[in-house]
């Protein structure tokens, strides 16, 4: 584990060991942890130890179907159910969308990774509701000005992380209609440090066996066709993490090294990218072959990869001090891994919890190392608990300004150690949530109101991608500063349902489906109050509005740059106060203990446009509110 050394060093990150899966132990927590070998590791109180057990069975998948599942219980129920990837999710009384006016900003292309996953979208049709709340409160006018057009918003912005260890949860008609319901276009695999230690393949060499690492023995552990099986029923972009740690295992050099990483990661690029022709590109076994006996003819097509998991930590298998042996090793897995698929896009770890963070500077200033990314890696944990006193609501609203500050950062990073210009490589917050470690602000209100606000920071600031941790983690008591859990669905809290949605599940449904595909100008006239807005490439606008404060708020929206809008949707969600871990949605609850109810079934409220053009509504105190105006 970790000493107050390491905790004041990186505000970073105890890994508990959990048991998510029904009937199955499983090591989960945060994406992190002071020991690679910890996280990896299964509770020794589940009597779990990885050191053996039966060898994982090769999953079969039927050839007839493009990624048809495995013969599990799991998926029998999406099996000819109407339910798919290419259904859409209507809320009650959802009519047909109606023509909108065309919006058209003419700009080219852009082809960076992530960036490139733009592309135009149409607004959710409009759903007769009940009248939006118009009561007492504060005056704000809100004003979007449609005519500035700041940037395309590639749909990778709004992504989540999925495990080894989510298993058969992982595969639930639940969990898939949780996801489905907020568009979910980004899924980060295999997890956080277990990333470091995790051999795709099963075949673990005898130094990761001693140390308990090998979790692809375990029946619960997901492998790589049942993670792609949920990525292509949901639409999503995968996102894999190769296995860093392997070309540091040992100081021998006959169990782990950097070559053995390098095949290893250019094996797994080989299964997914690889066509079932013979041509085998990285040599040995034919593993496009195996993809296809797994079920899966035709490939994967993985466009993004990173290299290792926070090698700067170290807690991490992997652990580079310095920078400059993780930025040579680098090199040497990346040259492997595009040798197999020249067009894949490939992630290099950074680290900004300073400016300058001299560690970064010497991964980017390292001979060829950059030359070889493709995009930069960061995660931000915003504010580590060592304290009662840090459980503070307005604390944590605050530290999303830290989104702007660390691409600042990275911009004079890349400026200063590279030949790059600033913005010619994009930024993937790969990892991130509001506190840790486990406390109640997880798991309530203020998290829905922050992580609305990260949402839209991330989009005003120009980063490419970004990805909560995560899915699901654990209901987790064993914390001094009280339960709490980083997952932005429930699993495994007395009371309540597992996969009920959290209060940080909603703000993905207000940036998936209820916010544009362009950003553009807003302004607000209270600074207790913050607004996002958006177009959609038809014509509506879409904004998310943040209230802070602990008063009602009489919100006068007005666009210009644009023609008129008649007619809106809204949604808010809302609690007792910030601390309330059951929330609303349009005054609905959920009949749990603690999170809210399903967001597709909750019908919208309706506005109508007043004679002088502007939408007004009343948002109650601590609240986030989503308006569509058509």
């Amino acid at each position: 584990m970790f000493n107050s050394a390491d905790v004041m060093r990186y505000r970073l990150w105890g890994v508990g060991i959990l048991g998510i899966l029904s009937g199955s132990p499983v090591a989960a927590s945060m994406g992190c942890s002071p020991s690679g070998a910890d996280a990896s590791r299964i509770s020794e109180s589940e009597g779990a130890a990885m050191t053996g057990g039966q060898g994982r069975q090769t999953l079969r998948i039927s050839a007839t179907q493009a990624i048809r599942p495995p013969a599990k219980q799991a998926y029998r129920h999406l099996e000819g159910s109407p339910l798919s990837a290419d259904s859409a999710r209507r809320a009650p009384g959802e009519q047909g969308a109606p023509n909108y006016r065309i919006h058209n900003p003419g700009s080219a292309p852009d082809r960076r990774p992530f960036f490139r996953e733009y592309s135009d979208r149409k607004a959710p049709p409009f759903v007769p509701g009940e009248r939006a709340p118009r009561g007492p409160g504060d005056a704000v006018d809100v004003q979007v000005d449609r005519g500035q057009v700041l940037r395309p918003l590639p749909r990778t912005l709004f992504g989540n992380n999925a495990a080894v260890w989510d298993g058969a949860n992982l595969q639930s008609l639940a969990m898939f209609d949780r996801l489905k319901a907020v568009n979910l276009p980004l899924l980060r695999f295999p997890g956080g440090s277990t990333s470091d230690t995790y051999h795709w393949d099963g075949a673990y060499p005898p130094y990761a066996v001693a140390q308990g690492w090998n979790v692809m023995s375990q029946s619960w552990a997901v492998s790589t066709a049942e993670y792609m099986y949920m990525v292509r029923r949901l639409g999503a972009i995968p996102l894999i993490t190769a296995n860093y740690g392997y070309a540091t295992y040992d100081t021998t050099a006959t169990d782990g090294n950097p070559a053995n990483a390098a095949r290893l990661a250019a094996d797994w690029v080989e299964y997914c990218n690889a066509p079932n022709d013979g041509s085998n590109p990285n040599g040995g076994k034919d593993w496009a072959a195996q993809r296809a006996l797994d079920g899966s003819p035709e490939p994967f097509g993985v466009k993004y990869w990173e290299i290792g998991n926070e090698t700067f930590g170290n807690w991490e298998v992997g652990y580079d001090p310095e920078g400059s042996t993780y930025a040579e090793n680098f090199k040497t897995i990346a040259d492997a891994m595009k040798a197999v698929d020249s067009s894949i896009s490939i992630g290099l770890v950074a680290e900004v919890d300073t400016p300058g963070q001299p560690w970064t500077a010497a991964v980017l200033s390292h001979p060829g190392t950059l030359d070889r990314a493709d995009f930069l890696i960061v995660h931000d944990y915003f504010e580590y608990i060592v304290a009662p006193g840090q459980l503070s609501d307005s604390l944590l609203l605050a530290q999303s300004s830290q989104i702007g500050e660390r691409k600042a950062w990275l911009d004079d990073l890349v400026a200063v150690n590279t030949a790059r210009a600033p913005g010619s490589i994009p930024y993937y917050l790969g990892e991130y949530n509001g506190t840790i470690p486990s406390n109640p602000m997880q798991i309530s209100l203020v998290n829905g109101l922050f992580v609305s606000k990260v949402l839209g920071e991330l989009a005003t600031t120009g980063w490419a991608a970004s990805s909560i941790w995560d899915v699901l983690n654990n209901y987790d008591t064993s914390g001094a500063f009280g339960a709490g859990d980083s997952g932005f669905l429930s699993v495994n809290q007395p009371g309540v349902p597992d996969f009920t949605p959290r209060p940080s599940y909603y703000p993905f449904y207000f940036y998936t489906r209820n916010f544009g595909d362009h950003l553009v100008g807003v302004t607000s006239s209270d600074p207790a109050v913050t607004a996002y807005a958006s177009t959609w490439s038809d014509g509506a606008t879409g904004v998310v509005v943040v209230n802070e404060a602990a008063s009602s708020k009489r919100v006068t929206l007005s666009l210009s740059g644009g023609e008129p809008s008649e007619r809106a949707n809204a949604w808010v969600l809302s609690g007792d106060s910030l601390d309330a871990e059951q929330v609303t949605l349009n005054g609905q609850r959920a009949s749990t203990l603690a999170g809210g109810p399903l967001p597709e079934a909750v019908v919208p409220y309706s506005l109508r446009a007043s004679p002088d053009g502007t939408f007004v509504w009343t948002i109650p105190p601590n609240s986030v509110g989503s308006v569509v105006m058509y």
